[in-house]
């Protein structure tokens, strides 16, 4: 599907940025929301942006799961935030393992740039929101600012990255590209 208008995005991270994980989850009826984020979606949608998730999916790789599976958990997902009137334009995943090297798998740009083939993106006012820093690099090879709300220690402590603003929840993190955008 295309569109005429160029769209404002906010790229969302799944795991452990919009989901708990527990590790390789693909069982639709262990979707927890990590804190705030029915919050800062409706906020970010408040605020023009289409949503639409990036996420690494190295257990269908592995084996776990197949690419099914994964396509089922994402239509309850769907269908959970739909319930809160949050809305996902699309998503995007990368099935391979870290040791394939493909060019879809974050922080390698891939996935981003299908989006860009299937969405008349505006990349200066659209954001990405992760949990770690390979999800902020991923979006600033393509020229898509970005920020992250860790989960566990990372290289970024909240506050500062390497010119990234890092935040407590995800609420915090759609406040600032609500404000920035």
């Amino acid at each position: 599907m295309t569109h005429l208008t160029p769209i404002k995005v906010a790229f969302l991270d799944r795991d452990n940025t919009l989901i708990s994980d527990p590790g390789y989850n693909c069982n639709p009826t262990h979707i927890h929301f990590m804190p705030t984020v029915i919050a800062g979606l409706k906020r970010l949608q408040a605020a023009g942006f289409q949503l639409i998730i990036i996420t690494n999916q190295s257990g269908i790789g592995r084996g776990y799961y197949s690419e099914a599976d994964f396509k089922a958990f994402q239509s309850v997902l769907h269908a959970r935030l739909a319930a809160e009137g949050i809305s996902i334009l699309a998503d995007y995943f990368c099935p391979h393992l870290p040791s394939d090297k493909c060019d879809c798998r974050k922080p390698k740009p891939g996935l981003f740039s299908q989006a860009f083939q299937d969405w008349p993106i505006d990349r200066v006012h659209s954001v990405m929101i992760g949990d770690r820093p390979k999800d902020v690099l991923a979006a600033a090879a393509v020229g898509i600012r970005g920020t992250y709300v860790p989960v566990e220690s990372e290289e970024w402590p909240v506050g500062e990255g390497p010119g990234v603003p890092v935040f407590a929840c995800f609420d915090e993190a759609a406040g600032w590209a609500c404000a920035t955008s």
